[in-house]
């Protein structure tokens, strides 16, 4: 195929899913296709110095958001097996009022990501979506352009056995209360 494409990335707002669509996307730059990642305005600069554009998709409701400050904290200082920073995240885990913002920040995020990824396709044009996402966004379904599922996710995350690896963050019990109470 000699027809360079637009070539448009829909991670979900965490740091894995970016980094694993980065090698994927430096492929398809490297064979000529312009690359546009959606993304959140914590990970602009992630994707910038990997050298692709960037439409920024802001899905905040809160400037304080807990668990984003935790995801990029971490993910920034490699701390993921810390006690400290496992005790950190379970005592945010464990307060209501933060779960209750947890799962209105992902209700809203859904119905504001679709709106804006409405706007974007409508006004790039992009020729292919390739999205790392668990939800199916309307926007994307009925834009009428080919799109692929890239799934990053560890399926380990989805079994509740104690017996397999850790999916998440390395630590059983933490996987475990994760996995239990959310």
């Amino acid at each position: 195929m000699t027809d360079k494409l637009k070539i448009m990335f829909v991670p979900m707002e965490l740091v894995g899913h970016i980094n694993s669509g980065i090698g994927l996307a430096h492929t398809l730059k490297s064979r000529g296709h312009h690359i546009v990642w959606a993304v959140d305005p914590s990970h602009k600069e992630l994707v910038i110095t990997n050298g692709f554009d960037v439409e920024v998709i802001d899905n905040f409701l809160w400037k304080d958001n807990s668990f984003t400050e935790f995801e990029s904290r971490v993910t920034v200082q490699l701390g993921w097996t810390q006690p400290k920073t496992v005790y950190w995240l379970m005592s945010r885990l464990t307060n209501w009022v933060t779960l209750a913002k947890l799962y209105y920040q992902v209700i809203f995020s859904f119905f504001n990501k679709d709106y804006k990824l409405r706007q974007m396709i409508a006004r790039l044009k992009p020729d292919v979506l390739i999205v790392d996402d668990v939800f199916a966004y309307p926007s994307i379904i009925y834009s009428q352009k080919p799109w692929v599922w890239l799934f990053s996710s560890n399926p380990l995350g989805f079994y509740q056995d104690e017996s397999l690896p850790p999916p998440f963050m390395g630590n059983n019990k933490l996987n475990m209360f994760l996995i239990n109470n959310l």
